[in-house]
């Protein structure tokens, strides 16, 4: 009995010593799978943010390329890490978005006309602008026009794009020069070359085909499916 009384006795202070060194924590003070949860969601929180986002202007850029490009700035109300750029819609299809700088987006010049932008934020700011494109293409120019051709063309690129070229028939001698096709596609992701409005480039998919036109201005087209 006196052996078993003096084990009894250095019970509770094992378990005080554990406790002390961290090797059982309990009650209110352990650490559980939710607590961890919690805490990275904490992290989250600090990353950049669109909160302090307060206003969105458009400012249509000076003429250096034959796109028509408008491009968006941010205004906070306090402190901001910076706000990923905006969802751009317009009510024209020709809207093109500048894969450089995805605060820009715009129109070809050639397409004529007034076209309207919109640029919404992560946040739901939004902003809307309408343009003017400047007179619709000279018909007479383009009057000679018998047809439209688009082709696949070859790119020294890994980016794994598809690049196509219009080329215009014409039903005799070419005496004034006809503006650029109105390009078109059958899914989103379309891109004209700024230094050629004759040239465009949509993403390769395997898994889906996909329809590209050019449309001169006095209305004939052609496409390419792939």
């Amino acid at each position: 009995m006196t052996k078993m009384s003096r084990f009894l006795a250095l019970i509770p202070v094992v378990v005080s010593a554990a406790a002390c060194n961290g090797v059982a924590p309990t009650g209110p003070s352990q650490i559980t799978s939710n607590d961890s949860y919690e805490s990275a969601g904490a992290v989250t929180a600090m990353t950049p943010s669109c909160r302090n986002l307060g206003r969105i202007s458009l400012t249509v850029l000076p003429a250096v390329s034959p796109i028509l490009w408008v491009e968006a700035n941010y205004q906070y109300t306090g402190p901001s890490l910076g706000c990923p750029a905006p969802r751009w819609t317009s009510d024209r299809v020709e809207m093109v978005i500048d894969r450089n700088n995805p605060m820009r987006a715009g129109f070809p010049r050639t397409a004529g006309g007034n076209a309207t932008l919109t640029a919404t934020a992560p946040n739901r700011v939004t902003k809307s602008i309408t343009v003017d494109l400047g007179a619709t293409r000279d018909e007479q120019a383009c009057k000679d026009v018998a047809g439209v051709s688009v082709k696949i063309v070859p790119i020294n690129s890994t980016s794994g794009d598809v690049s196509l070229q219009a080329t215009y028939r014409y039903f005799g001698s070419v005496s004034l020069g006809c503006s650029a096709p109105a390009w078109t596609a059958s899914r989103r992701g379309l891109n004209l070359n700024p230094y050629d409005p004759f040239r465009a480039s949509i993403a390769r998919r395997t898994t889906v085909r996909t329809t590209v036109t050019a449309t001169a201005p006095n209305g004939l087209s052609g496409s390419v499916t792939f």
